[in-house]
């Protein structure tokens, strides 16, 4: 029977070719100032593919630049089409850049396409329930 036994032991033995690490990649904290730089250009070149990627598939990510350009756009519409809030619009805009003529021009820019958006189509306009709800 002790036979038996070396002989369980022989085959439940690690196979060293199962067992062998791999070779791993350094670890962040691992990473010398030069690594890091190498590690954090190749994140943002990835990033940059997927923003690309997402854009041109027509479904653009939710990005900062990207949720100011929409509401810039929203803005524009807004004084384009002299919908309610235009107004605020108006007001944010002689205060921020303290010209209170300044929104006239802005109006005058967007009615005449000279300040096209950048996220929506040229021209487009909400669809009709969105329209009602800025009717007076």
């Amino acid at each position: 029977m002790s036979g038996e036994r070396s002989d369980h032991k022989e085959m439940n033995a690690p196979d060293e070719t199962i067992h062998e690490k791999r070779p791993t990649k350094p670890k962040y904290t691992e990473l010398d100032a030069a690594g890091r730089k190498a590690y954090h250009a190749e994140k943002q070149r990835q990033r940059r593919a997927r923003l690309k990627e997402a854009a041109l598939a027509g479904k653009p990510r939710p990005t900062v630049p990207a949720i100011r350009d929409a509401l810039a756009d929203a803005a524009a519409l807004l004084l384009r089409e002299e919908l309610p809030g235009s107004d605020v619009v108006r007001a944010v805009l002689a205060a921020t850049f303290d010209a209170p003529m300044l929104a006239s021009t802005v109006t005058g820019m967007t009615q005449s396409g000279r300040l096209p958006p950048k996220r929506l189509p040229e021209g487009w306009i909400p669809p009709v329930p969105a329209r009602r709800l800025f009717q007076h």
